[in-house]
């Protein structure tokens, strides 16, 4: 919010340039038109302190901008909203002849901004009737001004060649914009408080839903228990991206009380002081079907889109690390084939990528065929299963182990799928959506 507050603000975009007919000149003479046909003094008017409309009063109060029952407002979609007010620009001023009551009607809405320094007032007027341009009147500490104003955003969508010169979507949509209501602007952060403060102190997550096991996120250390099985490691860059997902939930409003249910998870943090925050999530209210978030220590319920409810339906797997390779470059490797051959490779990652083979007598290796092998295995696996039986291992392109202690995989095709097993372990890793004209699948395409 405080980019909020140190800008003049972005509304000031609105009469302050006049369109410019000719894009040639240099910076230097486009900064002086805009400078003469400026009609709010950003350096006069100082911070932004009120914004309100018919339908909504938001005062800053500290570094935050609250609505008039006090309640805190969302930051981003403030700006958000600022920015589009921001395309609207002058087209040209009215000369006194030229002024007309009936193109400012009685209810035409207005727009408040109130400054440090003074404020400034836009009401709206009516379309022009041959071109997508409006009639506006802005008000600066009592100096009245008129003109032709328009939209410079990019226009979206289809629309009839014949017509499009005097669509009315620009036009509506900053009446609509003007005359919304207060709760669009709440905050809708499920964690507002950390959302604000830029940080949290969570020391442990638990999920519960019905996707998988129940399961709990050692914060500080980038544990999970249960640990993960097959002596995998923790895949630590997911607590992060779980968090930042958490703290940067929106939904779309808050809703009245009301009685829920349909239950599909609860989520629950917990921070040094052993504070705990629980949110449950529900997909009926008072039997409206929905999503719903429902944090129990404030009793407030927030509605949100379908699309965000894959958050609350994280699995155990998505915290592990589904890597054959604990290494992105390892220097060794060695395969075994179905023919009996077993081959040992040094891998040099320099500048150029080289495999060269133990002994000279396993033949020359393919630098461009164990590039893709080692980029392949050294990534996180699109899945993991385990491993029923060995009827599929005696189906083996081959065998491969990385380093002298490494584990050994038997590597598969199946199903347009590269699988690596590993029978002492008894899992699977699945590897997909690969170029597989470009995976060695014998010893010929690996060694000349």
């Amino acid at each position: 919010m405080k980019r909020i507050a140190l800008l003049s603000i972005i509304l000031a975009s609105i009469g302050i340039f006049t369109y410019q007919y000719e894009e040639k000149g240099g910076l230097e003479r486009l900064a002086e038109k805009e400078a003469k046909h400026k009609i709010i003094d950003e350096a006069f008017l100082g911070e932004l302190r009120e914004i309100s409309a018919s339908n909504f009063s938001l005062k800053k109060e500290g570094d935050f901008f609250r609505t008039s029952k006090g309640t805190l407002v969302d930051a981003e979609r403030l700006q958000k909203y600022l920015d589009v007010l921001g395309k609207m620009k002058v087209k040209r001023y009215l000369k006194s002849e030229e002024k007309n009551p009936l193109f400012f009607p009685v209810d035409s809405p207005i727009l408040k901004f109130t400054f440090a320094n003074g404020y400034a007032h836009f009401k709206l007027g009516e379309k022009l009737d041959f071109d997508q341009s409006f009639y506006m009147e802005v008000n600066q500490n009592g100096e009245v001004k008129q003109m032709i104003a328009f939209d410079s955003s990019p226009n979206e969508g289809t629309y009839d060649k014949a017509t499009f010169h005097k669509n009315p979507e620009k036009y509506l949509r900053f009446k609509t914009l003007i005359l919304l209501e207060e709760d669009f602007f709440i905050d809708t952060h499920i964690f507002q408080e950390e959302y604000v403060a830029k940080k949290v102190e969570w020391v442990s997550i638990t999920v519960v839903n019905n996707s998988s096991d129940p399961f709990e996120l050692i914060i500080p250390e980038r544990e999970i228990m249960p640990p993960p099985p097959y002596n995998l490691k923790t895949r630590r860059a997911s607590y992060h991206e779980f968090i930042s997902e958490l703290v940067n939930f929106t939904g779309v409003g808050w809703m009245k009380p009301g009685k829920l249910s349909n239950s599909v998870a609860t989520l629950i943090t917990k921070d040094k002081s052993e504070s705990i925050k629980t949110i449950k999530i529900f997909r009926k209210l008072d039997e409206r079907e929905g999503f719903y978030a429902h944090l129990v220590e404030k009793n407030k319920i927030l509605s949100f889109e379908k699309d965000k409810l894959k958050i609350f339906l994280k699995k155990e797997n998505d915290f592990w690390e589904l890597k054959a390779v604990n290494e992105d470059q390892p220097q060794e490797i060695t395969m075994e084939f179905p023919s009996g051959e077993k081959i040992n490779v040094n891998l040099n990652h320099g500048k150029l990528f080289e495999a060269r083979t133990v002994k000279s007598t396993d033949g020359e290796p393919i630098n461009t065929a164990f590039k893709y092998l080692i980029d392949v295995f050294s990534k996180e696996a699109d899945d993991l299963t385990p491993l029923d039986g060995n009827e599929n291992l005696n189906k083996s392109l081959f065998k491969v182990s990385w380093g002298v202690e490494g584990q050994l995989f038997h590597v598969m095709l199946i199903g347009g799928e590269i699988i690596l097993a590993n029978k002492e372990l008894g899992f699977m890793l699945h590897y997909k959506y690969l170029d597989l004209q470009k995976f060695g699948k014998g010893i010929k395409d690996f060694f000349l």
